[in-house]
């Protein structure tokens, strides 16, 4: 599947909805901050127009609102990820067949990703069991949130097995510490696509983790960078 301009604009319009999802403030210039949510969704989607119209992403942006550098890098991160979604989507399907995710298209992922994903709990793929397996551990822990009775015991004996089987086989434990949903099927979805074969995907998932590993260091810099000149 190739990316497309609408998948994208209605990922950030549906993002923008989200309570738990902030615009990084420190992209706009003092001044503007208390209209960050709006302004940097603006600036995002006026970026992908340009962009799909074959002209500079940052063609008419107004770069005395902006960090310019770290707008283009956020830009960067959602471009390179909804690629990954599209070029290794019916790996990703394959992958899951048999149980239910939470999109049904590369645009779905990307809406569901951008909506609920809180990068500070995004955490390092390499160490994760069974896509699969997770992911089913994963549903089936939500499943059983609703059998918690007062003492936080599961109440059903049927879907408190199915926890436990689902768990000894994965060797993980969410109880202790679950991020959200659209995390743990971002990591999952990473090292499906790292595992492939397909040089295009492997190439696709690196690109996107450097981009998310930069990202987050470039903005480490530069919040220390301005706490230290206080």
């Amino acid at each position: 599947m190739k990316p497309n301009l609408e998948d994208m604009i209605t990922a950030i319009e549906e993002s923008a909805k989200s309570p738990t999802k902030n615009p990084p403030i420190y992209i706009l210039k003092p001044s503007k901050k208390l209209q960050a949510r709006k302004l940097f969704d603006d600036a995002l989607k006026n970026m992908f127009v340009n962009y799909f119209s074959g002209h500079s992403p940052l063609k008419d942006i107004d770069k005395s609102i902006y960090n310019t550098e770290l707008l283009l890098s956020e830009f960067d991160e959602y471009l390179a990820l909804y690629r990954l979604l599209c070029f290794a989507w019916e790996k990703i399907t394959e992958e899951f067949k048999g149980i239910t995710i939470s999109a049904s298209s590369p645009g779905e992922a990307l809406i569901f990703i951008l909506s609920d994903r809180k990068q500070d709990y995004w955490e390092n793929t390499e160490n994760l069991p069974n896509s699969k397996a997770a992911y089913l551990l994963y549903c089936q822990l939500k499943k059983c949130d609703n059998f918690v009775n007062s003492e936080g015991e599961i109440d059903n004996p049927k879907e408190r097995e199915k926890l436990y089987k689902l768990g000894k086989r994965c060797g993980i434990d969410f109880n202790y510490s679950r991020p959200s949903e659209s995390s743990i099927f971002l990591q999952l979805v990473l090292k499906i696509c790292k595992a492939s074969k397909n040089k295009t995907i492997t190439r696709a998932a690196q690109d996107y983790e450097n981009i998310w590993h930069e990202n987050i260091s470039n903005s480490m810099k530069y919040i220390r960078r301005k706490n230290f000149r206080i």
